[in-house]
């Protein structure tokens, strides 16, 4: 039996056409007025406002996909992802561990070029200081 109303997997597909929808109309409009769409749509929304769109989309696609799953096979996928996730943050945690070893032998490196230097310009100066320059009386 088919069922002819609206299913979980088809809301997605629909709200990316009211999105296209909406957005040719919006360049439509712009084109219209003879501005150019490309630099005038960026004034035009607000950071927030795209912030919260994208959110509340966002959730719309998580509440269908669980919808559609089921409570059990999301809770699996659930699982699966946090081991994933757990998995990807030891690997950042790693990266990040190299990368200030790294720049730790970088910063010992500089210092005793910096005192190897030091030591050198002490030795050329002489013991009072001079620097072979002929004093003037």
């Amino acid at each position: 039996m088919i069922d002819s109303g609206l299913q979980a997997w088809q809301i997605p597909i629909f709200v990316t056409g009211v999105i296209l929808l909406v957005e040719g109309v919006v360049y439509l409009v712009l084109r219209a007025r003879g501005k150019d769409p490309a630099t005038s749509a960026g004034s035009l929304s607000n950071k927030w406002i795209r912030t919260g769109g994208l959110v509340l989309l966002s959730v719309l696609a998580l509440i269908m996909a669980v919808a559609a799953l089921g409570p059990a096979l999301a809770d699996q996928l659930a699982g699966v992802t946090a081991a994933a996730l757990a998995a990807a943050g030891v690997w950042l945690a790693w990266r990040s561990y190299q990368e200030t070893v790294r720049l730790a032998a970088e910063l010992r490196s500089a210092r005793a070029a910096d005192a190897a230097a030091a030591a050198a310009a002490s030795t050329v100066a002489g013991p009072g200081g001079e620097t072979g320059a002929a004093d003037k009386d």
